[in-house]
């Protein structure tokens, strides 16, 4: 295969090279422009792409009449992986959450009191971290 540069330069070819690159900057200049509304767009495609080949297993492997059957067990059977985790992760955290809190006012409370931390660590953490908030912030 020839090199860009070893094919002779005609007026045809020129005119080719000067419009495919304006074409792509228009193009990639209206990309940008719209990026905000190409995004969900792009989402749902990539949603759609991954679970494509959970449809196929529903509509050849279980023998699916209908595609659209498929497809909506596909929708619940992600639903429910959805919301299993969501129950799964929220309530463990919601815990943690709790401790921290609780933790964060018993470290307050004895924070003065401990000779560990040097003087100087104390006064700059007292001066930039408000732990009155931080609890507040993780009771609620």
């Amino acid at each position: 295969m020839a090199s860009f540069f070893q094919k002779e330069f005609t007026f045809d070819r020129v005119w080719r090279i000067f419009f495919a690159t304006g074409l792509a900057i228009l193009l990639g200049w209206l990309a940008w422009k719209i990026k905000d509304a190409l995004v969900p767009f792009l989402i749902g495609w990539l949603i759609a792409s991954i679970l494509i080949p959970v449809v196929r297993f529903f509509q050849y492997k279980l023998k699916f009449k209908f595609r659209i059957v498929a497809i909506f067990a596909t929708i619940l059977c992600l639903a429910g992986v959805l919301t299993s985790l969501f129950f799964l992760v929220v309530p463990p955290a919601m815990a943690e959450f709790k401790k921290t809190g609780a933790l964060l006012a018993q470290y307050e409370a004895h924070f003065a009191q401990d000779p560990i931390i040097p003087e100087q660590i104390r006064t700059y953490i007292n001066r930039f971290i408000d732990f009155k908030e931080f609890q507040d912030k993780f009771d609620s």
